[in-house]
């Protein structure tokens, strides 16, 4: 079962992280979605600055991009390894 977050309320993520029930999201989709919170915020204060570099809206743009994408990315890598037991070498289970 994969578990798609990107397009959940912010209430239904924060839930699913306290969720003792499901073992995602957990540490990689919350950090990915912390990123995207901090891209935004600075997408804002150069808006309302007098900053004028385009270059950074687009590095912002394809930052937040990456980041929307690591969100699910690290769910659906998380339960691939749990299916197969945690025998692939980035999740193999300590004795």
């Amino acid at each position: 079962m994969i578990t798609i977050l990107i397009d959940k309320s912010i209430t239904e993520f924060s839930n699913s992280i306290a969720d003792t029930e499901n073992s995602v999201p957990a540490g990689g989709s919350t950090i990915a979605t912390t990123g995207l919170l901090g891209v935004s915020l600075l997408q804002l204060v150069i808006a309302v600055s007098s900053i004028d570099k385009p270059e950074y809206n687009n590095q912002l743009a394809e930052l937040k991009d990456d980041l929307s994408t690591q969100i699910d990315q690290d769910v659906i890598a998380y339960q691939i390894n749990q299916a197969n037991n945690f025998t692939t070498p980035l999740y193999k289970k300590s004795k």
